[in-house]
């Protein structure tokens, strides 16, 4: 199988968790094409070089340009703030690169819509960064309700809080500008729920949504005050096309938690539910049990549980969220390599980043927004 050469453009965080999946997946899919990790792009100055060579990069730029314009790329990483994830999808896609890009697409519906044509126009292979999507646990809940174990399904509840911006003595930064993140907790954390609620329930035809800033300025390191231009808090009602409801709460600014990641899909046989902080443990209540043994069952990943047994021979020995990450680019991988269908590509995302637009203006009119 001929290698898929790989150019990554950031490298901080989600960038670094890139690296990791690309060093990592042939060892836990052996299946998967050979890669060739060619060039690292990143603006650190002299740390470039020192950073490609620990992620694994036989070579370092500083100009995305270099990136998408390379003859011997054929895939791209966009980790990058979210303002220039159009302008390199974009440009690698119609330089002919699949695109692995991490959420939210853009800062505006137009040029999610953007990205998608371009895709589409150039016939790659594209994939967004949902990556808590590719939990075993979330693949098992979705095998119990297409197989109808919950009946029909009514309901999805969801919250994902943090607290990285509780502390009022947290200095300004580009995720509190709207021009350079777009939304806050919405695009940041609620993008998440919106992705897991679709995946899970079914597409979404209306919403209705409230979007706050608590804490309204900020400091920079100079001591001067900047104004927050977008969400610490925003709450999302969903009406879905099959029927179902939904509720949505996302916070940036919630003391104590760190990752409280929780969703809840009800049906008329049974709920499912999951909290991603405890992210092995998939609890289901199944109607028909007798009184005395009604209760939720624990459901720990485990042998039987998609693609855990690739990681750990032993169950309960649970996966973390890099796991994720090496899940999210096996799929990708089998896009490119075995043309199968990938999940979430470009067009699956445009119907969160849908939502997402649609609960912005909802919360502007006070009124339910169609989707």
């Amino acid at each position: 199988m001929k290698p898929i050469r790989v150019g990554l453009v950031g490298s901080g965080y989600m960038g670094k968790c890139h690296a990791m999946a690309y060093n990592s997946v042939r060892t836990v899919f052996p299946d998967m094409p050979k890669l060739e990790l060619v060039m690292l792009c990143d603006r650190e100055g002299e740390k470039t070089a020192t950073t490609a060579e620990n992620f694994g990069f036989a070579s370092h730029t500083q100009n995305w340009e270099d990136v998408v314009s390379h003859p011997e790329i054929d895939l791209v990483s966009v980790t990058t703030p979210n303002s220039l994830h159009p302008p390199i999808s974009i440009a690698a896609a119609k330089a002919g690169k699949h695109v692995w890009c991490e959420k939210p697409m853009s800062l505006a519906l137009a040029d999610s819509q953007a990205m998608c044509e371009a895709v589409k126009a150039a016939g790659v292979v594209s994939m967004v960064g949902y990556n808590y999507m590719h939990n075993p646990a979330v693949a098992q809940a979705r095998a119990f309700i297409d197989a109808g174990r919950l009946g029909n399904v009514f309901s999805f509840h969801g919250h994902f809080d943090e607290d990285y911006l509780a502390d009022t003595e947290m200095p300004f930064s580009q995720r509190m500008e709207s021009s350079l993140s777009g939304s806050g907790a919405m695009g940041d954390m609620m993008s998440h729920l919106i992705s897991k609620a679709t995946y899970l329930v079914g597409e979404v035809d209306q919403a209705f949504g409230e979007v706050r800033i608590i804490h309204t300025a900020r400091s920079r390191e100079d001591g001067s005050k900047v104004t927050v231009t977008n969400d610490d808090i925003t709450h999302a009602l969903l009406r879905f096309k099959n029927g179902a409801t939904g509720n949505l709460t996302s916070s940036r600014i919630n003391w104590g938690w760190k990752n409280r990641f929780d969703w809840e899909v009800g049906g008329d046989k049974g709920t499912l539910m999951l909290n991603q902080e405890r992210l092995n443990e998939l609890y289901f209540y199944e109607v028909g049990a007798p009184a005395e043994e009604q209760g939720f069952k624990r459901i720990l990943n485990g042998l039987s549980t998609p693609h855990y047994s690739n990681f750990s021979p032993a169950p309960g020995h649970g996966l973390g969220f890099n796991e994720q990450k090496v899940i999210e680019l096996k799929h990708l991988l089998d896009g490119i390599s075995k043309g199968e269908k990938n999940y979430p590509n470009f067009a699956d995302s445009l119907h969160v980043e849908e939502i997402m637009h649609a609960i912005q203006q909802s919360a502007k009119a006070g009124a339910w927004a169609k989707v």
